[in-house]
């Protein structure tokens, strides 16, 4: 069997596992309980042996290596969920496990799923083609599907923006961002490979916003975000002024937040830079065990691995833990993964590290989740 189907079997009946048993040696009143309220509260939380090691783990890379925020559950508990580091530097105010920090491409899941749920509503299908919903498509882009999009198979480019640390805070309006992305050469016939594209998710974004005569983030708010208990996600709607929102830094130079930037912009609108906290992540993760936001079908679209083994807005592998469903983010400042989103299905284990400081454009959120993980693992 290919390695992608079998990939796919994996995932279905992992999932469906899931589904079926929310957690394991619970009661369903417990996991029902469990996901209303995500197992979390307003503090940092660090239970027993394992949640203890992890602590020590993170603390000694403070403050000089890592400053974040991270969340580790297991077996439906949550054992971890603290901040480390500043959150902003110049104000003395730490990070804590409610720190609302960027998360990059992890945005591009958000942007699937709102696809699949507008799918669910009858309002469009993953099949329909981009003539459908733009007016100018060149001739060699007229059979690009919604699902190529989705699994960076349609050929499209990277990115309109400029490849530097403020490329995302560019002014760039809706209509003319999209058509330039569809204007540009193909770097692949549609179908035939993979390529990472942002600018294929952007393009989704603006066809959410033409379906459902609504924002983006509007529409994700009302769709997806409340309907999973999300009150600390978005790009401008959440009462921000209630929340501390981390500082960006590079070195020890303050980059500083995204809300004092012109933002959201159309270069990063539907692939990358939402705000949120690591317990809003887990809260997601709670909600899509079962059917808050998505169904079953929708699910198994959403989990289906295509090219490289990369399904609607995550990466599919199968590890020595089982199987995994991830996706990582960049920070929006030129540096390398500033965040991570890690589901062990079969280990029921959930790693969410985010991150907000880098060195010679380097981030430590990749190294902290490995180590994590093996902490976790370890302790069996």
């Amino acid at each position: 069997m290919p390695r992608a189907a079998r990939l796919v079997q994996l995932t279905v009946l992992c999932l469906a596992a899931s589904v079926a048993m929310p957690a394991c040696g619970n009661s369903p009143e417990a996991g029902t309980e469990r996901a209303a309220t995500g197992g979390l509260g307003d503090r940092d939380v660090v239970v027993g042996n394992l949640g203890a090691k992890i602590d020590e783990y993170l603390t000694g890379l403070t403050p000089d290596r890592f400053a974040g925020s991270v969340l580790v559950a297991r077996k439906g508990q949550v054992l971890l969920n603290k901040g480390y580091g500043m959150a902003i530097r110049s104000a003395r105010i730490p990070n804590s496990s409610e720190s609302v920090i960027v998360i990059g491409s992890i945005t591009k899941q958000f942007t699937a799923a709102g696809i699949l749920k507008l799918e669910m509503q009858g309002t469009l299908s993953t099949d329909d083609t981009l003539p459908m919903y733009f007016e100018q498509v060149p001739d060699d882009k007229q059979g690009i599907t919604l699902h190529q999009l989705l699994t960076h198979t349609a050929g499209l480019i990277d990115y309109t923006g400029d490849w530097d640390a403020d490329g995302d805070f560019e002014i760039a309006p809706r209509d003319e961002t999209i058509q330039e992305a569809l204007d540009a050469p193909l770097v692949a016939a549609p179908g035939t490979e993979f390529h990472y594209s942002n600018s294929s998710y952007s393009v989704l974004a603006a066809i959410i916003e033409k379906v459902s005569g609504q924002s983006y983030e509007e529409y994700l708010s009302e769709n997806i975000f409340k309907p999973a208990g999300m009150n600390t996600t978005g790009y401008r709607m959440p009462d921000w002024d209630s929340h501390v929102v981390a500082h960006y830094y590079a070195e020890d130079e303050d980059l500083g937040g995204f809300l004092e930037r012109p933002y959201p912009q159309w270069n990063l609108l539907g692939n990358g830079g939402i705000l949120t906290t690591t317990g809003d992540l887990y809260r997601y993760h709670l909600a899509l065990e079962g059917e808050e936001i998505l169904s079953a079908a929708a699910k198994e679209k959403f989990y289906r691995p295509f090219l490289d083994d990369y399904a609607y807005g995550w990466s599919i592998e199968q590890t020595d833990h089982g199987l995994l469903i991830q996706h990582s983010g960049g920070g929006s400042f030129g540096s390398s993964d500033s965040a991570l989103f890690r589901r062990y299905v079969e280990a029921e284990v959930v790693i969410v590290v985010l991150g907000h400081q880098a060195y010679d454009g380097q981030s430590m959120t990749r190294q902290v989740t490995s180590e994590v993980a093996n902490i976790v693992f370890t302790d069996q």
